[in-house]
């Protein structure tokens, strides 16, 4: 039994950070999109006042 735990263990640590990864990149595309398009609308309305 506590090999299985041990095998599950290295498993779950060997998958950990390359989910963490592509989260953060995933995250931090969607800021930069949504910053991009803050941008495109206060410049919009700015030049239409």
């Amino acid at each position: 039994m506590l090999q299985t735990f041990n095998q599950n263990y290295e498993k779950i640590l060997k998958e950990l950070p390359q989910k963490l990864i592509g989260n953060f990149i995933k995250n931090g595309l969607n800021f930069i999109l949504l910053v991009y398009w803050i941008v495109i609308l206060l410049g919009t309305f700015l030049m239409l006042n």
